[in-house]
């Protein structure tokens, strides 16, 4: 490590060395100042492919980075994605809330509340039951994270990938190819 730093060092006070050595130019420079104005700016000009920073801000709202990066065929996916997600976390909160209602109604200690919805099953079953849909609402929440995490992801992925070139002339080709005429084999040549 000592050496390292020493390099470093040894390396930074040479270019020092080399920078203050430097000689002036010869000609002389006029002692009036003249005034130089400086050139305008380069006007601004609008990108032409989707930037990638705001494919990844923009997904803060669903759907939008696909819709930014022109790619509306893959709304209607994100969307039945998140929907889905959504309406099995809704139909299995429900379901564990009679499930849960039930179970409670069984070991209040209050006999005007009693459990006709689910009578038939025992306590045993009701707990389980009720446990199946605690599981699958997480679940759920899980998938609906997972594709909206998918979402932004691809919106990023495909700014950043709008300007790779895709032409004609990239190829890849396996050819059979011998070795000193002693053997048989496969050579990949790419062609740029």
């Amino acid at each position: 490590m000592f050496r390292l730093v020493l390099l470093i060092a040894v390396f930074l006070l040479a270019q020092m060395t080399v920078l203050n050595g430097q000689v002036t130019d010869s000609l002389e420079v006029d002692s009036v100042a003249t005034e130089v104005t400086p050139p305008p700016p380069p006007p601004k000009i609008k990108a032409l492919y989707p930037v990638p920073k705001r494919a990844l801000i923009l997904p803060l709202v669903p759907v939008l980075g696909q819709v930014y990066n022109k790619k509306i065929w893959k709304v209607p996916i994100v969307l039945g994605g998140i929907g889905f997600a959504s309406y099995m976390i809704i139909k299995n909160k429900k379901e564990y809330n009679r499930l849960d209602a039930a179970y409670r109604a069984r070991y209040d200690d209050d006999p005007t509340t009693i459990d006709t919805e689910f009578a038939l099953f025992s306590n045993d079953a009701v707990y389980g039951a009720r446990a199946v849909m605690d599981k699958n609402v997480q679940v759920a929440w899980i998938w609906t994270g997972v594709v909206y995490s998918l979402s932004m992801i691809d919106a990023f992925v495909d700014a950043h990938l709008a300007h790779f070139d895709v032409s004609d002339d990239l190829s890849f080709e396996l050819v059979p190819s011998s070795i000193d005429g002693m053997g048989i084999g496969l050579c990949g040549r790419f062609r740029f």
